[in-house]
């Protein structure tokens, strides 16, 4: 017989990160992940597993890999559960937007909206590194190296409207030093 309270954790868990989801699963994936695995419901390898796999399939991915992280040990109704806990919070924070946003231009509303992304961009951050620690990659410092420089000239390019070739050259001589 399953725990069922081990259930109602996992939807509660499930229900505070998707209250702070607005920018996607992957917002998210640190504090599931750690929740997930400390109630022991999932390894952390099968945590990344599960993820991969709803990242592939077609459709919404969040709903899916909610329910499949609701399905080892509950069947369907932890499937259910999970799949409720994880879209209540989308649904109620998209209606009450749609109410603001018809009710005319609201500068504080625009403003909260602009912070909401900026904290988005950071979390999909922490999600990623906190997905690739549980596949326990290696990478070579070359590579670490070659992925800040790329990452940083995309940023210049994008924020500063640099000339390409200035970044290149750029690029060519830090990298030349390094070696």
């Amino acid at each position: 017989m399953p725990q069922w309270n081990l259930l109602g954790k996992l939807a509660i868990q499930v229900f505070e990160a998707a209250m702070v989801a607005f920018g996607g699963l992957g917002v998210v994936l640190e504090p599931l992940q750690r929740a997930v695995v400390a109630l022991g419901l999932i390894s952390l390898s099968d945590f990344a597993r599960l993820y991969a796999l709803s990242s592939v399939l077609p459709g919404p991915n969040g709903p899916i890999f909610m329910a499949l992280v609701g399905w080892p040990g509950f069947g369907l109704i932890g499937s259910l559960t999970v799949v409720a806990a994880w879209a209540f919070p989308s649904l109620l924070i998209t209606h009450q937007l749609g109410r603001i946003s018809a009710a005319g231009e609201h500068p504080r509303a625009a403003r909260l909206l602009s912070v909401m992304k900026a904290i988005a961009v950071g979390l999909i951050f922490d999600g990623v590194l906190a997905l690739l620690s549980s596949f326990n990659l290696a990478m070579p410092k070359e590579t670490a190296l070659q992925m800040s420089i790329t990452l940083v000239g995309v940023v210049l390019l994008l924020a500063f409207k640099l000339n390409p070739l200035w970044l290149l050259l750029c690029a060519m001589a830090l990298g030349a030093a390094v070696h």
